[in-house]
């Protein structure tokens, strides 16, 4: 009975984070499509479209890791650790150079997000091993 708050406190939080992206993205639509417009050619475009729908894709299977059984989570959670955290740096990075280069539009790039996705993966994780070890 425990694991259930956990889970829907978890699912809440990432849930929350990809709906205010989302609508941040729609509120910006213009300059992020600017950014990711497939302007280094077509060898750029599946990247760009990959750097852009990563994090969601990545939080949306964190939460799918948090309703997953313990073993199964645990590996799940692992990899979505490892991509959370890709995001987190590529993101921090593009948010970084758009402030250097004194450019305040809004691209779609929210470490923050990502960061919050990078914490419940590593949370589930823990609660994998945990279970492990019992």
């Amino acid at each position: 009975m425990r694991r259930i708050p956990l889970r829907a406190a978890g699912t809440a939080l990432l849930a929350g984070t990809m709906i205010l992206r989302a609508s941040r993205v729609l509120e910006n639509l213009e300059s992020v499509r600017r950014f990711y417009s497939g302007s280094g050619g077509p060898a750029w475009t599946p990247v760009e479209l990959a750097l852009f729908l990563g994090p969601y894709l990545t939080a949306i299977s964190a939460i799918a890791a948090l309703w997953l059984p313990r073993e199964r989570a645990g590996k799940l959670g692992t990899v979505n650790a490892c991509s959370a955290a890709f995001f987190v740096f590529e993101e921090g990075l593009t948010v970084f150079a758009r402030a250097m280069d004194g450019s305040s539009s809004y691209v779609g790039a929210e470490p923050l997000c990502s960061l919050l996705a990078l914490w419940v993966s590593i949370l589930t994780v823990f609660r994998a091993l945990q279970a492990g070890q019992k």
